[in-house]
């Protein structure tokens, strides 16, 4: 019978030292979540994040895009406030169900809970629904505005989810004749709504 005696054997034990070790460090907590546990860092989190969903009568359900997914993750790890607006004929602010904190006891549990919120985040995007008729981009971008500014955000991202093609004055794509308008004649119809209703979106990162 062969013995392991003396540097063999300390050899022996330090290797399964660092092999338990390493198993450890799976199931430890993460410094960093967002970068030690997502194949792709998420981008930094803006103070708040107001979704802008056009809700149309005979349209298909709106959807988080892939694209704007990663803000919504980072906002949500970083457990700040989403708030979501519908864009139909009366723009009104959706109420979300409270965000619950996203884990980061070990990387499952991180991943595994960023995943619930934001499924929270996409249900209700998808469940938003119209109550009147129309569509009014610059009503909810005000109110959207007005929101960052009642919350006090300095850093705040909008995104807006929908085509942006109106329906009400003075910029009316539903009325007759309007897509084949001059150029010229929506730009100045469009410089003349934001200079007599200016919205104040001062600090505020606007992505369609």
């Amino acid at each position: 019978m062969t013995r392991t005696t003396g540097p063999r054997r300390t050899a022996t034990l330090a290797a399964a030292a660092l092999a338990a070790a390493a198993t450890f460090s799976g199931c430890s907590a993460p410094t960093d979540p967002v970068r030690d546990c997502l194949e792709q860092p998420l981008p930094a989190a803006p103070d708040a994040l107001v979704l802008v969903v056009g809700v149309h009568a005979g349209a298909p359900a709106p959807a988080l895009p892939s694209s704007a997914a990663p803000i919504v993750q980072a906002t949500l790890t970083a457990q700040h406030p989403v708030t979501l607006i519908a864009n139909d004929g009366t723009p009104a602010t959706i109420a979300l169900p409270a965000a619950a904190k996203v884990a980061t006891a070990t990387c499952d549990a991180f991943k595994a809970s960023l995943s619930r919120v934001t499924n929270t985040v996409i249900d209700a995007i998808t469940g938003a629904a119209a109550d009147s008729d129309g569509n009014h981009l610059y009503d909810a971008l005000a109110l959207a505005g007005n929101t960052i500014r009642t919350g006090g955000w300095k850093n705040a991202t909008i995104v807006v989810i929908d085509s942006g093609l109106t329906d009400t004055a003075p910029i009316n794509f539903a009325q007759a004749g309007m897509t084949t308008m001059d150029p010229a004649q929506v730009t100045a119809a469009a410089a003349f709504a934001t200079t007599t209703q200016p919205i104040d979106l001062t600090g505020t990162t606007i992505q369609f």
